[in-house]
Formats: C-alpha cells, sequence, structure tokens
C-alpha cells in the first residue's frame, strides 16, 4: 500500500473510529490458583477498542488491516463487533491519533499514550499500584468534561 493509500485507510478508518467506536480501560479477572505466589489476585488495566456494526464487511476490513478478532454483539448475529486488545490497540490508537476529529476521543488516545508502563508481574509494587490507581481516576474524570 502506498503513502497516499495508507493515509486514506486512516482516514476512512479513523472515520469509522469516532462514529461507531469505543476504548475502555479492561480488567481481566486472574483466578486465585495454588501456582501462583500466595494465591495473590491482582487486577490490571488493558486498552481495549471495540466497533461495532451491521455491515460486517466494515468489520472484516478492519481485522485484515489491525488485526484483532470479530464476534457477534447479539444472540441472532445480526451486530457484530470488532475488538482489539494491549499493545496492538495502543499501535492503532497512535496510528489513528492524526485523523481523529472528535474531542472526547482525542484526550483519551492521548491520555492512554502517555499511560505509564508497568512490569507484568503478579506482585506489583507500592508505587506501581499507586500510579495505576492515578491514572484510573485520571480516566474517569475525561468522560467528566
Amino acid at each position: 500500500m502506498s503513502g497516499k493509500d495508507k493515509k486514506k485507510a486512516l482516514i476512512y478508518t479513523a472515520g469509522l473510529f469516532d462514529g461507531r467506536g469505543t476504548i475502555t480501560l479492561w480488567k481481566p479477572r486472574i483466578a486465585d490458583n495454588a501456582t501462583y505466589r500466595n494465591k495473590y489476585t491482582w487486577k490490571y488495566e488493558l486498552v481495549r477498542i471495540v466497533v461495532t456494526k451491521k455491515r460486517f464487511v466494515l468489520l472484516d476490513y478492519l481485522q485484515n488491516t489491525y488485526g484483532g478478532c470479530v464476534s457477534n454483539a447479539d444472540k441472532k448475529g445480526y451486530r457484530k463487533y470488532w475488538c482489539l486488545t494491549c499493545a496492538s490497540a495502543v499501535n492503532f490508537l497512535r496510528d489513528l491519533r492524526p485523523y481523529v476529529k472528535v474531542p472526547l476521543r482525542q484526550r483519551q488516545i492521548d491520555y492512554i499514550l502517555s499511560m505509564p508502563r508497568f512490569a507484568d508481574t503478579f506482585r506489583p509494587t507500592k508505587a506501581e499500584i499507586k500510579a495505576r490507581k492515578a491514572f484510573e481516576k485520571g480516566w474517569k474524570e475525561l468522560k467528566k468534561c
């Protein structure tokens, strides 16, 4: 794909994302298990992007271009959603940021791109826990603006 074509695709995707996309901080559950140290469970945030549409062709385009998965959004299969998580989601947002027009989305993306990196350990330090709680609080404040 040439530079112009890639730019057009990003502009198109940004418009689709502005209209039908969501950015969430997702906390997966970690089951208590004897193999974990002292059965310690820590919930951590992951960036999750979801775009819901009735037109499956658009979701297939997103999956083929950026990865992720397409799943049913309802039991009858009339609506589907495309989902992208973790580092792939952050890279997607980094590429899309210059073309996003909705102010809330711009603030959310800027905030996620400034997110501190943490070691994926089962025992975070007190400083890491404090930084993550501050990040969560700031995320909730963004939606109030």
